[in-house]
């Protein structure tokens, strides 16, 4: 395989730091599965592992209003057909009344499906919990 490319890295930031978190903060569930593979895999923090666009849809359907959100790629590796993009994110929704807001890191692989990069499966978690132990 080849190696990635400047324009590579740069349709790969596009898709997560741009087009994946204006998604998210349009509720626009549909666009964010469009940026994803048919056979997407989502692993949310402390959930069981979802398998298909729908399965990711659904529980995003649950997923608060986010006030805030960001990312920002720090590290891509791969080839010209599958790479791993690295990011960290700030976001802040509001859940029972409050506001929350964390900071986090995640992963996103990436592959080529007729020219364009697609996301095949994203993982994140949080730097530290959103909620104080009780």
């Amino acid at each position: 395989m080849a190696e990635l490319t400047d324009q590579d890295r740069d349709e790969i930031r596009e898709v997560v730091e741009q087009k994946w978190v204006a998604a998210g903060l349009a509720r626009d569930w549909g666009a964010s599965m469009a940026l994803c593979t048919e056979d997407f895999v989502y692993m949310p923090q402390d959930n069981p592992v979802l398998h298909g666009k729908a399965e990711a849809q659904a529980w995003l359907d649950g997923f608060p209003d986010l006030k805030t959100f960001s990312q920002e790629v720090v590290d891509i590796s791969g080839d010209t057909e599958l790479a791993v993009g690295r990011c960290t994110f700030e976001v802040s929704f509001e859940a029972d009344g409050q506001e929350v807001s964390g900071v986090g890191k995640g992963l996103a692989a990436m592959s080529r499906q007729s020219g364009e990069w697609l996301m095949s499966a994203v993982c994140f978690n949080w730097d530290a919990p959103l909620f104080p132990a009780e």
